[in-house]
């Protein structure tokens, strides 16, 4: 709005969302009370993070989403740290509906703050119930001009008007778990007729419901393909044959992109087993991911769907490697003075 539209502008834009995700990620390191060296560890994967690299390349709401979910995740670590304020509290849902104004993908990652009340509270209703109410009130502070806007113009008070469709693209007899055009499935028939007579949200309403009824009907062929989903959500990227014959350089970049993933996934969640952080924390923490990785299990998946929470788990990787490096340390040192 106030640069113009450019792809310099949009570059420095996803620049910017970057330089926010890591300083971010640098705050949650010292959050887990991580030593300098594994701070600076934290910033420089996620400075080579291929991934990060590549999206600053596109137009892509996770740009918007890494830094809205790392301030979230920061923020629940905060409430752990000094109790169940209400002013925290309301900043974390304010973040946390920023983050839902990105996607309706964001909604788990409620779960974090939730915990972290909980324990805060010592699980007594009488000191969670104000902040909670403090968290609900931040949150509709963002997303209520939203919704009055959706009602205004769409006729509906909606987050979005596509979740229908993204649902029904993963849930119909062509479904295979990723992306599936429209064109293939079986409302490709009348998909124009129904944008034209009921408008595009109520086109994905209807075929919300579709893909409702499908699932309902279709029991066994639904767990089989939300279970194919949350294996597809964690898969490398791996590049194909044609991509090698299509460019090898770029081709050996994307390998390089998969061991680093494999790097960062691997030790990032080792952290929430090993005793890296307390309990609570480590419990808080893997509540967000896995509600983030649970709900990317209804639709269909795309890799770069997960890629908000990458940076978290780059995190908790350094995290894993402080751990480690401390424990041999110490294991070292008797030895060496016998």
């Amino acid at each position: 709005a106030l640069f113009g539209a450019s792809a310099k502008v949009c570059i420095a834009v996803n620049l910017l969302q970057e330089a926010r995700s890591t300083l971010l990620g640098r705050a949650l390191a010292r959050a887990l009370k991580m030593p300098v060296w594994a701070r600076m560890m934290a910033v420089a994967g996620h400075a080579i993070w291929l991934a990060g690299i590549w999206n600053c390349a596109v137009l892509a709401r996770e740009n918007l989403s890494t830094p809205l979910l790392l301030a979230v995740a920061l923020l629940a670590l905060r409430i752990l740290a000094n109790g169940p304020r209400a002013t925290l509290a309301m900043l974390t849902g304010a973040t946390f509906g920023a983050a839902l104004l990105t996607g309706t993908s964001s909604l788990p990652i409620i779960l974090a703050p939730l915990l972290a009340l909980a324990f805060a509270a010592k699980w007594r209703i009488s000191q969670m119930a104000p902040p909670t109410l403090a968290l609900l009130a931040g949150t509709l502070l963002i997303v209520a001009p939203w919704m009055l806007a959706t009602q205004a113009m769409l006729g509906r008070a909606v987050l979005t008007s596509n979740s229908g469709f993204n649902l029904y693209l993963g849930n119909n007899p062509a479904a295979d778990g990723r992306f599936v055009s429209i064109a293939k499935t079986p409302a490709a028939a009348d998909w124009r007729v129904l944008n034209d007579s009921i408008g595009e949200a109520g086109a994905s309403t209807e075929l919300g419901h579709r893909a409702i009824t499908y699932m309902i009907h279709n029991p066994a062929r639904t767990a089989q393909l939300t279970a194919r989903k949350l294996a597809l959500f964690w898969a490398p990227n791996l590049p194909s044959a044609a991509d090698f014959t299509s460019n090898r350089t770029v081709a050996l970049i994307r390998l390089g992109e998969v061991a680093e993933y494999c790097a960062f996934l691997i030790l990032g969640l080792a952290a929430l087993i090993l005793n890296t952080a307390p309990l609570h924390t480590r419990l808080t923490l893997a509540a967000l991911i896995a509600g983030f990785w649970g709900l990317h299990g209804i639709a269909y998946i795309i890799a770069r769907y997960r890629d908000p929470v990458m940076p978290l788990l780059i995190v908790l990787a350094c995290a894993t490697i402080s751990y480690l490096f401390t424990r041999y340390s110490a294991h070292k040192e008797p030895n060496h003075a016998a």
